[in-house]
């Protein structure tokens, strides 16, 4: 299994070395219904004192907020541009888009939608979702050979019909894609450190959508044994199936893909509420009191991501 996912966290180790693109997007709303919204940005310098190219430049890969609406700073720090913007305004304005990730030739690829609002009496709710607005990847639409070939070598013979190898694939590499990228402990960050411990996190999050899809599918036609095989089976392949493109994408010297590039984008959003958090689909911080979301931007190519908060000030 180790030889699947050495070459996985050697990109990784790339990324790592080569600086990539993330942001933070922190949104603090306040007992009067204000709301201070900041926005951090970090990007490899254009290049280093020997003149070296370490990847795309901050404007590459970003479009900015602006003056006179925000506060905008731009600093450089070691081998890193870093862009801080941050605004203060009511809960009851119309909170305008401010995270726009560039694709192939500056088009927007990842942006967002933002609302923080009363929703009843002593009760306060924010919703931040983010859309791809382009081609979604090809290797995450895409069922590669090796791995029909798994299912249909896992499936007994009678139930590995196209239809259901195609179907089943499309589902396990939708779910591989989320556990890579997000949100919910992204796990290609952890591929690098620990990648036993990945692969094990990698089908418990996958293996609960692949079992009871094979339930719905097949029934009792499946033993539970049978299917936990399917389900590890697939994992090895969507490990190595994922080698190639995320090495392409971590390279700075690297051509990107035409329609698409944002840079392995790490992304992070954090929520302050006043009051006691009610429900969330987030993690909490109870030192902080806060709420936060880490991820990828390509996690937003499965479908639109969206984050909530919902508080009690009472």
């Amino acid at each position: 299994m180790r030889r699947y996912l050495l070459p996985l966290a050697a990109a990784s180790l790339l990324a790592s070395i080569a600086g990539c693109a993330r942001m933070s997007a922190t949104t603090e709303l306040r007992p009067d219904g204000t709301i201070t919204r900041r926005l951090e940005f970090h990007a490899p310098a254009s290049d280093n004192a020997q003149g070296m190219s370490l990847g795309p430049k901050a404007d590459d890969i970003f479009t900015f907020p602006a003056a006179p609406a925000w506060t905008v700073t731009r600093t450089k720090k070691d081998q890193e541009i870093i862009i801080k913007a941050e605004r203060t305004l009511k809960a009851a304005d119309v909170l305008p888009p401010d995270i726009k990730l560039k694709g192939a030739k500056g088009a927007a690829l990842v942006t967002n939608t933002l609302s923080v609002k009363q929703v009843g009496p002593g009760r306060w709710e924010y919703r931040e979702t983010l859309h791809w607005n382009g081609d979604r990847p090809p290797e995450m639409t895409r069922v590669p050979v090796e791995a029909k070939a798994a299912f249909k070598e896992a499936l007994p013979a009678a139930l590995a019909t196209p239809e259901n190898i195609q179907s089943l694939g499309e589902l396990a590499f939708k779910e591989f894609w989320r556990a890579l990228f997000g949100p919910g402990d992204p796990l290609l960050s952890m591929v690098l450190l620990h990648p036993d411990l990945a692969e094990r996190k990698v089908i418990r999050r996958i293996g609960t959508a692949m079992n009871d899809a094979l339930i719905a599918k097949f029934g009792d036609k499946l033993t539970q044994d049978q299917r936990g095989v399917i389900v590890k089976r697939i994992v090895q392949k969507a490990m190595a199936d994922t080698t190639t493109s995320t090495k392409a994408k971590a390279d700075p010297q690297a051509p990107q893909a035409d329609n698409n590039s944002s840079s392995m984008a790490a992304m992070m959003f954090v929520v302050k509420l006043p009051g006691k958090v009610v429900s969330t689909n987030g993690e909490r911080d109870d030192i902080t009191g806060e709420v936060y979301w880490a991820l990828f931007a390509e996690a937003a190519a499965v479908g639109d991501v969206t984050m909530t908060a919902t508080c009690e000030t009472k």
